[in-house]
């Protein structure tokens, strides 16, 4: 019995796609379509679903939660089914929350909360973050996923921080400042008694440039003694 190529080749595709199909689901594929039924099976997670995916029945299940990225791997999705499942409407349910807000698929209404008991029955789409539960805890140990290179990098830059801040203290400390004037103003970070004693080094400084006989630069320095060699 001899089989076209054609029809090898269809019997090979639908093969490995039916291997695709997650385990207690009920797959139908075809050539534009493929239907991912795991409805009424028992589902706590959500399984492995092929990329291909155009419909996917995951209503009257026990799942709890959606792991983020979970709907943005099925870039095919056209329908989507999700309610009467135990959703947990704590911190996890916010990448589902977030993706029913704006739906790459058409969504069966009626995906509501199952915990906590509070708000039961609340639809998930209508939440706004400050309802969730269980948050606290996530934030507790806000470095815990830092690797050790980092912190020991953050310490560093803050051990060079400090000794930078110490070094312009001294040099500030021990710096004074004066203006071309005939008063000096000294800096107010010298103790009294640095600017009592550099105040009177200038001032004699200029009493010394002051009583410099002026006239005597422009004189010739010579003397009735001396003599002039040919």
């Amino acid at each position: 019995m001899l089989i076209s190529p054609g029809f090898a080749m269809l019997f090979l595709l639908r093969s490995s796609t039916a291997e695709e199909c997650p385990e207690k689901c009920k797959c139908n594929f075809s050539f534009q379509r493929v239907e991912i039924n795991c409805s009424f099976t028992g589902l706590r997670e959500i399984p492995f679903i092929p990329e291909t995916a155009t419909e996917l029945y995951l209503h009257d299940n026990f799942l709890t939660t959606v792991a983020p990225g979970t709907f943005g791997k099925l870039p095919n999705l056209r329908t989507i089914s999700l309610h009467n499942n135990h959703w947990n409407c704590d911190c996890h349910i916010a990448y589902l929350h977030q993706w029913l807000q704006h739906p790459t698929a058409a969504v069966h209404p009626n995906v509501t909360c199952f915990t906590p008991a509070a708000i039961r029955m609340k639809p998930v789409t209508e939440f706004r973050g400050t309802e969730y539960t269980g948050c606290r805890s996530l934030n507790l140990y806000p470095c815990r996923n830092m690797y050790p290179g980092s912190i020991i990098i953050c310490l560093l830059c803050l051990l060079l921080l400090i000794l930078m801040m110490c070094s312009f203290t001294t040099i500030k400390s021990n710096t004074y400042i004066f203006t071309p004037s005939n008063e000096f103003q000294i800096s107010k970070h010298f103790k009294k008694s640095q600017r009592k004693s550099a105040k009177r080094n200038l001032l004699t400084e200029f009493e010394l440039m002051n009583e410099w006989p002026g006239d005597d630069l422009e004189n010739p320095l010579f003397c009735e003694s001396m003599e002039i060699l040919p």
